[in-house]
């Protein structure tokens, strides 16, 4: 059964990165030390991510999509409520504590769900071609999460190692806190849309023509969202946060438009090629990518100061997701014709 087999081996997986980890942050110096403490008192969650991902993964393919908005809705509530409560009794660790009952929470309320399903499934031998096409789709798909999620990482180190200034390292936190919930938007929507069109995969020309429309639909509830963030957003900066942190209203109103290119342009044909069975492009693009967004970082980082990541972010963001639709239209239109 994969979805036993998945949780075992990948949790073990990520257990002993995270045991690395820790030993690189024991031996090693990092730019905050004291962190140290707050690293090592996560050790676990990245294992319960890795079950949780797995879990909703499983729901999806289901299309079990009011269990996973429950899943998804409680864990939010969850970390907002207890983060509150818990960083008056305890400081800075009650997110912590937060983030881990609210995930414990909401991989408990799927358990029943998975149980009642996986019990019924026998075990039933694959053949070495497909389990090898799999294993193939399954790496291309880990490289392309894997250097998708170096991004934001890259960013935040450069960030760190250029500028090594703690007010301005908050700042951009700030900053990208709130635009950053565009993602949540084209996330939801590629939940519900990504099983149906797998089903439609193999008719790739019908698949383009549902994804082009959802595309579009995308794009505007994005833009519309995006311009509206825009205009509020250095009320609601001020709102929140006080005058503390009026300096990243300006990063924070760029940051609107730079996850817009990638909620709006990039996301929905990047997700929407697994679905038609299409993993190495995205491997390959994700790798390109975060190379390239590296280097930019620093160039503009150095040049211009922190508002370099958005320049860099928004450039790579653009690039990477006109080239992701013109592959999702040559797989679905040239390449069919020429098969």
């Amino acid at each position: 059964m994969l979805e036993i087999t998945a949780i075992k081996y990948g949790t073990a997986f990520q257990f002993g990165l995270s045991l690395i980890l820790l030993g690189y942050v024991r031996f090693f110096s990092i730019p905050f030390p004291d962190s140290r403490g707050l690293i090592y008192f996560m050790f676990l969650y990245p294992s319960l991510t890795y079950i949780m991902t797995t879990i909703q993964s499983y729901l999806r393919s289901h299309r079990q999509n009011v269990l996973y908005a429950q899943m998804a809705f409680l864990q939010t509530a969850a970390v907002f409520i207890l983060s509150v409560l818990l960083t008056l009794v305890v400081g800075i660790y009650g997110i912590i504590i937060a983030r881990y009952v609210a995930i414990s929470v909401a991989i408990l309320i799927s358990l029943g769900f998975v149980k009642r399903n996986v019990g019924k499934i026998s075990y039933a031998p694959v053949a070495s071609e497909k389990r090898n096409a799999f294993l193939k789709m399954s790496i291309s798909l880990m490289f392309a999460n894997l250097f998708s999620m170096i991004m934001p990482i890259n960013e935040m180190f450069l960030v760190n190692y250029i500028i090594q200034e703690e007010a301005i390292t908050a700042s951009y936190k700030v900053a990208v806190l709130i635009p950053m919930q565009l993602l949540l938007v084209v996330n939801s929507i590629i939940i519900y849309y990504f099983p149906l069109v797998a089903h439609s995969g193999n008719d790739k020309k019908k698949a383009f023509r549902q994804i082009r429309k959802i595309g579009a639909i995308t794009f505007g509830l994005i833009l519309v969202i995006a311009i509206t963030g825009r205009l509020l957003n250095p009320h609601i900066i001020m709102f929140v946060y006080g005058d503390r942190y009026s300096d990243a209203i300006v990063l924070s109103n760029t940051f609107w438009f730079v996850y817009a290119l990638n909620a709006g342009i990039r996301m929905l044909p990047m997700n929407m090629l697994p679905a038609l069975g299409e993993t190495t492009f995205n491997a390959i693009l994700s790798l390109v990518s975060s190379i390239i967004h590296f280097v930019l970082d620093f160039i503009f980082i150095s040049k211009f100061g922190i508002m370099g990541v958005a320049y860099a972010a928004g450039f790579v963001y653009l690039l990477s997701g006109t080239l992701y639709w013109l592959y999702l239209y040559y797989i679905c239109y040239i390449k069919t014709e020429c098969d």
